[in-house]
């Protein structure tokens, strides 16, 4: 040990060592550094578009989906209820989680087991996590049915409608392809030579929410969420992720405030708005995005309003779309004028007369009755 002489006599201290000094981040509480484990799964998997999102109540950590598709587990409650996870009662899940763990899984071979498959015949059970590894399918609506891979439903797709026995096809969400129809693949229902990847449409339900997830190509709502909910596609109840994004639509209550004409000549500077006068500031009435004083001249005058130079060429075109448009109606109510009938007037001028071959009988009366009629002369007449 290394020692020190004090004072001459031949006392010996010892030196304290150093304590090395551990970083702040090793001083971590290892319960802070451990994952969340979901208790009926027994997995730590943090991904919502496989798993839902993890819940935490009281002792309790479990995924939401694992909670939707548990074999024993109904919702009793409401989802406001503060003592339930989304409706599910915690005394629920506690028992469902005892139930699985006599449970052994079908694939990994261990206990707590708590999705069995919808057939009745079928005794299989398996976690969530090692379904979703063995392309199980789980449906998120009605009875909340799960399938093994030996029972899960196919999509019927015809043949002569998509290539995808012949040729490989590209996903119209990511424009990858997709080379075989699989379970990792699914195809639309309304445009049948579309096809998706199964993660691709899970990505785009849970980010467009229901009032939103429609057909990507013709925008077919109910026909495609009918048939995407068939074949395991989960889609929430909620209003899209750019709909819940805080103060999203925040910057459409302001009004630009800035002249923007290439050279300012207001003295008091490009954020001055006057109410009236040279130097009041004005705004294209098109994009309205652009601004510029009176006397600045940074807007253009057409067809009666102040459009910036950008939106200048865009409306040049459209008024020349629409004098086409008028100068072709034009055209065509002027051949129609020149080639349609005349008046009746002149159609009776210029139509030949019927040739009449016989002179109208003409009959006598005898005396003021009319009972006794004699046909005088029924001649032919001469032809002219």
């Amino acid at each position: 040990m290394p020692s020190q002489v004090v004072g001459g006599n031949n006392i010996r201290c010892r030196r304290k060592r150093r304590s090395s000094q551990v970083p702040v981040n090793d001083q971590l509480n290892k319960k802070q550094k451990r994952k969340k484990v979901c208790l009926l799964c027994l997995s730590d998997e943090d991904n919502e578009i496989e798993f839902g999102k993890i819940y935490e109540k009281e002792d309790l950590t479990v995924h939401y989906f694992c909670l939707l598709l548990g074999s024993g587990l109904c919702q009793k409650t409401k989802d406001t209820d503060k003592k339930s996870i989304l409706g599910f009662v915690t005394n629920d899940i506690r028992k469902e989680i005892k139930r699985g763990s006599k449970l052994k899984c079908c694939f990994c071979r261990k206990n707590g087991a708590s999705i069995g498959c919808c057939i009745k015949a079928c005794k299989k059970t398996f976690h969530l996590c090692c379904g979703r590894k063995n392309e199980t399918m789980h449906q998120f609506y009605d009875s909340f049915r799960s399938y093994c891979p030996d029972h899960i439903p196919v999509q019927l797709v015809k043949n002569t409608s998509i290539g995808m026995q012949s040729s490989s096809r590209s996903c119209a969400i990511c424009l990858t392809q997709v080379t075989k129809s699989s379970h990792s693949s699914l195809v639309s229902p309304c445009c049948m030579r579309s096809c998706f990847h199964r993660i691709c449409l899970q990505k785009y339900a849970i980010s467009a929410g229901l009032h939103y997830f429609k057909c990507p190509l013709c925008n077919d709502v109910n026909q495609f969420q009918r048939e995407m909910l068939e074949f395991g596609i989960y889609i929430p109840d909620q209003d899209a992720s750019w709909e819940r994004e805080p103060n999203a639509y925040m910057d459409l209550l302001e009004r630009h405030d800035t002249c923007d004409a290439p050279k300012c000549i207001c003295p008091k500077g490009n954020k001055y708005d006057a109410d009236s006068g040279r130097y009041e500031l004005l705004l294209c009435s098109v994009c309205g995005s652009f601004g510029s004083h009176r006397a600045c001249g940074g807007l253009l005058y057409k067809e009666g309003s102040m459009v910036c130079h950008h939106c200048a060429g865009i409306t040049d075109k459209v008024i020349n779309v629409e004098q086409n448009k008028d100068d072709t109606s034009k055209s065509k109510d002027d051949f129609h004028c020149h080639h349609s009938t005349s008046s009746p007037a002149q159609n009776r001028r210029h139509a030949r007369p019927r040739r009449q071959l016989f002179n109208d009988s003409v009959m006598e009366t005898a005396g003021s009755s009319y009972s006794q009629v004699r046909l005088r002369s029924r001649q032919p007449l001469r032809l002219p």
